[in-house]
């Protein structure tokens, strides 16, 4: 879906934004979000969010540019930019605190699992 060039009343983007953020908010799991985001994003837009998120965490682990163009099949120049969204947008933050404590988890998962021989 293409944004149209057309400015919305602000009131009326500011409700349309909060009906989705309260969306957002009231799902419950990993497959309500699935369902969620595979049927209200287009599958360019999914793509396009996952590959933000993916060049954030592999930024945050230490990848450089050039891994991270290989991987994503993304220019310099949007790693660049979402480089400097990571310092200055707390939302990124809060998807890498995530993403960090996930993979803690799972990390510890896998130590307990091999300690008991399971």
């Amino acid at each position: 879906m293409r944004l149209s060039s057309q400015k919305l009343n602000p009131s009326f983007e500011k409700e349309a934004q909060e009906l989705l953020f309260q969306i957002v908010t009231d799902v419950k799991g990993k497959e309500e979000v699935v369902q969620l985001l595979t049927g209200i994003l287009t599958e360019s837009e999914l793509i396009s969010v996952a590959k933000r998120v993916a060049t954030a965490k592999f930024l945050d682990e230490g990848l450089s540019y050039a891994e991270i163009r290989e991987k994503l099949k993304i220019s310099s120049a949007t790693i660049s930019q979402i480089q400097n969204q990571i310092q200055e947008n707390p939302g990124f933050q809060i998807a890498l605190e995530k993403i960090r404590i996930e993979q803690w988890a799972s990390d510890w998962e896998g130590k307990i699992k091999s300690f008991f021989g399971k």
